[in-house]
């Protein structure tokens, strides 16, 4: 073996290897994604393991390493670290070992990373009443905050790709509403600029976000009052700006205060369509693409959630056996 290489391998560092690996992987990842797993690199992984040799990384020194964390790894109060950060974290570690491994930077480790385990929380959707009182109070709306909560209530769409929305991706003639792009925040390189980030339109979380939804009749009338004749502009703000996901987050707060309706975040707006939807009986596979979901599984595991009047109506089922 080329001597130079072999040096190369014992001098290797864990920093070293993850700045290679973010370079290969930033062709495969969405940009948004490469930012969260920058940040994390530089804010925990370097500067407690970033100096140690590739050539006596264990994965016990990784499992320990993750365990301080989790136990006091935030960076301001030194308080622990979610699980869910944590399983990034572990994730981006055993992507990047194994990256080593594939290009014989390394040999192949003894054991595991582990990953710890997380819970689903329960998803929280608004009640029929809440539901009721929220769209009572949307002719209040002295913006396209209104369009945005009917949009989030008959579609189930994400913050971001409402906010991406522009009037060519709505065919009113068809009533198909095309998902294709999505507001994102992603490092920003220019040298002039303050800002560590900028927002951008991309791509949607992932290739099954890329969808079509039916418009219904509902969210028709609603869409022809603040329909704009240039295709181009973007319907939040009628213009070729587009609007900031945190900006509208900010305006359906302020409009929640004003009516005087509990406040919320606006993502539980996507919750509440889903949930209405299972009300309804929509099938699950349906329901599943139109949220963008990878697999029908993620919906039925999120959302599908039987009340304990409909197990017990289920159960009556076996007076009538036999």
């Amino acid at each position: 073996m080329n001597e130079e290489l072999i040096q190369y391998k014992r001098e290797i560092t864990i920093k070293d290897l993850l700045e290679q690996w973010l370079r290969n992987k930033e062709y495969q990842l969405k940009k948004s994604t490469i930012l969260k797993y920058k940040n994390i690199i530089n804010l925990h992984i370097i500067p407690e393991i970033g100096d140690v040799k590739l050539e006596e990384i264990t994965f016990n020194t990784i499992n320990q390493f993750l365990y301080n964390k989790s136990l006091t790894g935030r960076i301001n109060d030194n308080k622990n670290l979610s699980k869910s950060y944590i399983k990034t974290m572990a994730i981006i570690l055993s992507s990047a070992i194994n990256y080593a491994i594939l290009y014989g930077l390394t040999k192949p480790l003894v054991g595991k990373i582990i990953k710890p385990s997380i819970t689903n929380s329960k998803i929280i959707a608004l009640t029929k009443e809440e539901q009721y009182k929220l769209e009572k109070h949307l002719s209040k709306c002295k913006d396209n905050t209104e369009l945005a909560i009917i949009i989030a209530l008959n579609t189930g769409l994400r913050i971001g790709e409402i906010c991406a929305l522009s009037w060519a991706d709505i065919d009113l003639n068809k009533d198909i509403l095309h998902v294709k792009n999505s507001v994102i925040r992603i490092e920003d390189s220019s040298n002039n600029k303050s800002s560590k980030t900028k927002l951008i339109i991309d791509l949607p979380k992932s290739k099954h976000s890329i969808r079509d939804i039916p418009i219904t009749s509902k969210l028709k009338e609603y869409l022809l009052k603040y329909y704009v004749h240039n295709k181009y502009d973007y319907v939040l703000t009628n213009s070729n700006e587009f609007l900031s996901p945190r900006t509208l987050e900010y305006r359906f707060h302020s409009f929640l205060k004003k009516s005087g309706i509990k406040n919320f975040n606006f993502h539980i707006l996507r919750h509440t369509f889903a949930t209405r939807c299972i009300e309804c009986d929509v099938d699950i596979k349906t329901l599943s693409e139109i949220m963008g979901h990878a697999s029908v599984n993620i919906t039925l595991n999120n959302y599908v959630h039987p009340s304990f009047e409909n197990k017990r109506h289920q159960l009556e089922k076996l007076d009538n056996f036999g």
